[in-house]
């Protein structure tokens, strides 16, 4: 605790908030509350399909109870009122100790439906899970229901210590992600007179949208802003937009890593996402965290592959990881395995110019402006442009400031042809171009009439 202690305070020291992930679904089934079997959840008597596809079933003193992720842990009892009062307490503890805000994972599962579906949403892969557990069974009232409860210890300690605390909500690796227009995260901000969680974390722009399994609709998961747009989400500021998560893959996207900079909401950059690169083995490894990760194999070469909770390529050889690598070549065959040819150290060699790096740290940097901060957003229709150009524009703008009008383009194809913006500002001055364009000189004003 004096370590975490002297964590937090150094945080604090350097301007760095301190959110701490908490789990309320599960415990181990070797923690102390297990000897206090209400606060468990019990295995239905109909049994019941784990996520990684087996029996939920897990003994605890001779009885079984349900554990949506395995054996090794048993679900919390989140509908009895003790159950509510330990995690409340746990709550409240951490941020006695100075963190500044809590994110709740695997909420969709912290209070579960038994009926079954009536109509699938998935192509079946192989899954039981995504073969009989579609989200009827996850994503419940009772869940948000949970994360008021939190909310209100966390309003509770912000008054207290006159500091104000955040409360951040992540569904979880439930294996289904958005829909054609809902985000059914988004549930767990509540409503505005009974407010649940300030932030939720979205997969908008995550790989396949957070599918892990071929949804019956194949066009939901395109990551694009078009689908973003048409989200039916009251509160686009209270969106955690992410184009990597704990449940979800890194990937080589760099529209929708840039799309989480400038869109409204809050960024959420899981570290080695910034390079960029795409996990791409489906082995694990021995040597790193996380040690006893399973992903859940679904079939599929998109989804079969590990998390984001890889090491952090610092380097080749792992010293800026871990100063215990450095007499060892383990890191090196690890960066090897993952086919991973980018690190911090290459991305910022002398002399490699433009990278994906780069390109976030200019993002970064001028996400400080107030039209990117809080403005509004509105997608933008060019006045004329070739059917063969794939790109997307939105404006942002915030009123009494510069607008900023973003072009993306997913391919890099070699076509070219003219935006007029003539109706929103007579001249452009371009920031941030990549890959860089000599029709673009950075902060020198051109033509409202664009050539690309």
């Amino acid at each position: 605790m004096e370590d975490f202690k002297y964590f937090v305070r150094s945080c604090h020291k350097n301007g760095i908030h301190v959110v701490l992930t908490m789990d309320f679904n599960s415990v181990s089934a070797k923690h102390s509350w297990t000897d206090s079997t209400s606060m468990l959840e019990p295995y239905p008597s109909g049994g019941r399909i784990s996520r990684l596809g087996g029996d939920a079933r897990t003994v605890i003193q001779g009885t079984g109870y349900y554990s949506v992720f395995g054996s090794q842990f048993v679900d919390l009892n989140l509908r009895e009122s003790v159950t509510l009062d330990r995690v409340s307490d746990v709550a409240k503890f951490w941020l006695n100790e100075g963190i500044d805000g809590i994110l709740l994972d695997n909420v969709a599962f912290y209070v579960e439906n038994s009926a079954e579906p009536t109509t699938p949403i998935t192509k079946e892969l192989g899954s039981k899970w995504f073969a009989k557990y579609p989200t009827s069974q996850i994503y419940l009232n009772e869940s948000v229901e949970v994360v008021r409860r939190i909310r209100k210890v966390v309003d509770e300690m912000s008054e207290s210590s006159g500091k104000p605390k955040l409360l951040a909500v992540d569904a979880g690796n439930t294996g289904y992600g958005i829909s054609e227009k809902e985000d059914p995260s988004m549930q767990y901000l509540g409503t505005k007179d009974s407010p649940a969680a300030h932030v939720v974390v979205s997969r908008q722009f995550v790989k396949q949208r957070g599918w892990k399994a071929s949804p019956t609709n194949p066009l939901v998961i395109n990551n694009n802003i078009l689908t973003y747009d048409m989200l039916s989400v009251d509160d686009r500021d209270s969106m955690a937009l992410a184009a990597a998560s704990t449940t979800d893959p890194r990937q080589s996207d760099l529209v929708a890593l840039a799309s989480t900079f400038l869109l409204p909401g809050t960024c959420l950059l899981y570290y080695g996402s910034e390079l960029n690169e795409e996990t791409r083995n489906t082995k694990f490894t021995v040597d790193f965290y996380p040690f006893d990760e399973k992903t859940v194999f679904t079939g599929s070469n998109e989804t079969d592959v590990l998390l984001s909770q890889l090491a952090m390529p610092w380097d080749q050889s792992g010293v800026g990881f871990s100063a215990m690598l450095s007499n060892v070549t383990s890191f090196t065959e690890y960066l090897k395995a993952f086919k991973f040819n980018e690190t911090v150290e290459s991305a910022t060699s002398s002399g490699r110019g433009i990278t994906s790096l780069s390109l976030v740290q200019d993002l970064v940097a001028i996400r400080k402006n107030e039209s990117l901060l809080w403005g509004g957003f509105r997608m933008l229709q060019p006045s004329r442009i070739t059917e063969e150009l794939n790109f997307e524009i939105f404006e942002r703008k915030a009123e009494g400031f510069p607008a900023f009008i973003i072009v993306l383009r997913k391919e890099s194809n070699a076509v070219s042809g003219t935006f007029d913006f003539s109706s929103v500002c007579p001249s452009i001055i371009p920031k941030i171009i990549y890959p860089p364009n000599k029709n673009f000189p950075i902060d020198q004003p051109v033509s409202s009439h664009v050539f690309t």
